[in-house]
């Protein structure tokens, strides 16, 4: 990430602009993304970090190591994994059999998904609206 320009990050960007403003942050798009009480933009947000201000999708804020800053998982907890839409809550105890070992749901997450897996991983797996 740099200041006063923008960077790529699997595919999403990030923008950042120095900034004076003591504003916390603002929205850019309001449309919830997911179901339910939890919930975040689907579009990008800005947010306030320091003396910059960072523009993108949620999932560019993650990717880019930004969730453990309280107003990015306040304006992100799908993406920052504060909170699990619902319908897309993962089978905390199911486990499959592969060639490298037993894995659960989370280890799914580093993978492309089996059909098999998406019916009890939709969150790891990111079915349809989830992640």
């Amino acid at each position: 990430l740099t200041t006063a320009a923008s960077t790529t990050t699997e595919s999403t960007m990030i923008e950042s602009t120095t900034t004076a403003s003591t504003t916390s942050e603002t929205e850019t798009t309001t449309q919830p993304q997911a179901k339910g009480g939890c919930c975040e933009p689907s579009g990008s947000v800005s947010i306030l970090i320091g003396q910059s201000t960072y523009t993108g999708r949620c999932d560019a804020f993650r990717s880019g190591g930004f969730c453990d800053k309280e107003l990015v998982a306040k304006k992100c907890p799908v993406s920052c994994r504060r909170c699990v839409p619902k319908g897309c809550e993962d089978d905390a105890t199911w486990t499959i059999a592969t060639s490298v070992g037993m894995l659960t749901c989370e280890d799914w997450r580093n993978y492309i998904c089996w059909d098999d897996v998406k019916r009890h991983c939709p969150s790891a797996c990111k079915v349809g609206g989830c992640r």
